[in-house]
């Protein structure tokens, strides 16, 4: 997956892992990236998002268009964790370079087909599944 936010873009490589999460219960909308080790989120209310479009069509990327109406608060990890334990987050700085909190109320999530992979990729799935989900739980894009 590749992220756009403005002019900012995660490079989409070996090290960079972006992971796209409904949270129903807190009713937000979180972008989770971890890189080298590291790990970053981006947290969006809902209350924030004035528009929505997704765009799946046929041996072409699937895209996810949010439209916010306040910039997204910026959360890093706090150290490293024990296995199993859950991730501590604390207040974080914009690191899309000032594009979330100045310039863009626009963030594109591009879902990348492997080129190996089936036709009937999961990602229409994964994408559709919140919609219909248990209202107590929390989904990946």
């Amino acid at each position: 997956m590749k992220l756009y936010i403005g002019k900012w873009q995660l490079p989409l490589s070996n090290t960079n892992k972006l992971v796209v999460k409904g949270l129903f219960v807190k009713k937000q909308l979180c972008y989770e990236i971890s890189s080298n080790g590291c790990r970053v989120k981006i947290e969006i209310d809902w209350s924030n998002i004035i528009g929505i479009r997704a765009a799946m069509k046929k041996n072409e990327p699937g895209v996810l268009e949010v439209e916010l109406s306040e910039p997204p608060k910026f959360y890093k990890e706090l150290g490293q964790k024990d296995v199993g334990a859950h991730s501590q987050w604390v207040d974080g700085s914009d690191f899309t370079r000032g594009q979330a909190s100045t310039c863009s109320s626009t963030h594109q999530i591009q879902m990348i087909q492997p080129a190996d992979a089936d036709p009937s990729s999961t990602h229409q799935i994964q994408m559709l599944q919140p919609v219909d989900a248990d209202p107590n739980s929390t989904h990946q894009i």
